[in-house]
């Protein structure tokens, strides 16, 4: 059964994650400033939010970045880990909160088509230095930080075009990619003497696409930008088949599920001003959580020996407002300031009591930057630094009493642990407008 297992995992390694961009920005000149658009639109790292903007751009305008994210959660210690409801034991012990740093890059394209007034494309990419995705499902049942263990360690592609209409307005059609991904195995596995183990697999990876489209209207100094982005779901489906023939004990027969990966439908709206000397952008994004899962594997028996997962966990879910602020003064031609603020609630509502151990938690944003402009060889180049601190709010957790099942004992994560903690991310970027 474990290298059953191993095959599938391996196999499935090119699923995707979400977010960075809503985490952490897409360059310094968003990161600084909560997280949102800014008010320039011909900058490139505005095309994930708000893709529309682009249709006012004149020049070809490129934006990257490299980052770090370090998470610091709460010791959890001393915690039921095994029950009689989950496990044939009972032990208790301490849950790894301390996540591995996160390291990225991010490229950010707007590529004005060469006739008059026919648009811009715009091209976003986000993904792991060292790797392509790094995918984890975390435990099932222990307490686990489930936006933050591995949802946004992915590869991640937008392109969107934006189209003019008249001076004042902007539309913008688009696309981001997903996948969902299968895998099949089937063995027969030999315990005795007389012959060898023997198993055959297959998996596949298929792209999924979902739809963004966006307006954006300007008018004096100011301008207004609207964006919808689909739901995207990236399943991990797999069948395991094999049997034990050397002595003839068990058949195993087995599905493999789990959402992997969730993007909400997410709807944003943006206000922002421009002047000589100083910019200002709010916005809010509002996005829709009732089929999220965590992305916990479930076992399902399909007819063989082997018992399906337990699925004890109900979450209370809900949808979530993520108002935002920032600000961009000039000092001069050259050095620019940033700052920014914003509010991102938790789907998950509750106390985290009862059973099932998905902690996330609402979350306050405080974001720094700045950039230095020259030109060189009659291009304008920025270079930047942004930092954001963001604050878990601190809680108490205390499990009720009784095991999962209904049965007399304690849950797993009982007596109770602390949760809340800190994101802290530092970005370095470059912006060139040709």
């Amino acid at each position: 059964m474990l290298k059953i297992f191993s095959f599938i995992f391996c196999a499935l390694s090119t699923s995707a994650f979400a977010s960075f961009p809503d985490y952490f920005g897409t360059a310094v000149s968003t990161a600084s400033i909560g997280n949102q658009a800014s008010a320039n639109h011909q900058d490139a790292a505005n095309v994930y939010y708000h893709p529309s903007m682009a249709g006012f751009a004149k020049k070809v305008s490129f934006a990257g970045s490299i980052s770090t994210a370090q998470t610091s959660f709460p010791e959890i210690n001393g915690v039921i880990k095994k029950n009689t409801a989950t496990s044939s034991t009972t032990e208790s012990g301490s849950v790894r909160t301390d996540y591995p740093n996160y390291q990225s890059y991010t490229l950010n394209f707007i590529l004005p088509l060469r006739y008059e007034n026919a648009g811009s494309l715009g091209f976003f990419l986000s993904a792991p230095i060292s790797t392509m995705v790094e995918q984890s499902s975390g435990h099932p049942e222990w307490p686990e930080y489930v936006m933050y263990r591995a949802r946004y360690r992915r590869t991640q592609v937008h392109l969107n075009y934006a189209q003019p209409i008249g001076d004042q307005f902007s539309i913008s059609i688009g696309a981001f990619l997903g996948f969902q991904a299968s895998a099949k195995v089937e063995t027969q596995v030999s315990l005795g003497n007389n012959f060898g183990s023997q198993a055959t697999a297959s998996s596949k990876v298929k792209p999924s696409v979902g739809a963004v489209i966006g307006a954006s209207y300007r008018y004096d100094d100011q301008m207004l930008n609207f964006t919808y982005q689909q739901e995207m779901k990236t399943n991990l489906e797999s069948e395991a088949f094999g049997e034990i023939v050397d002595p003839s004990i068990s058949l195993i027969n087995i599905s493999i599920n789990s959402l992997m990966f969730y993007d909400p439908h997410t709807f944003r709206i943006q206000w922002s001003k421009k002047t000589d000397a100083i910019e200002l952008m709010t916005g809010v994004d509002y996005q829709m959580w009732s089929n999220y899962r965590p992305p916990t594997i479930q076992v399902i028996n399909q007819g063989g020996s082997v018992k399906g997962s337990n699925d004890f966990e109900k979450l209370n879910l809900r949808n979530t407002f993520t108002p935002k602020l920032g600000t961009r003064f000039f000092l001069n031609d050259s050095l620019s300031f940033s700052g920014g603020l914003s509010y991102r609630q938790s789907p998950i509502e509750g106390d985290f009591s009862g059973s099932g151990n998905s902690i996330d938690l609402d979350t306050w944003i405080y974001a720094l930057g700045s950039e230095y402009r020259f030109d060189f060889l009659d291009h304008v180049i920025k270079l930047g630094a942004s930092f954001q601190y963001q604050k878990l709010e601190d809680r108490k957790v205390t499990k009720s009493s009784g095991l999962e099942n209904g049965g007399t004992g304690q849950k797993i994560g009982a007596p109770g642990y602390n949760v809340g903690g800190d994101v802290k991310v530092a970005m370095l970027g470059l912006s060139i407008l040709f």
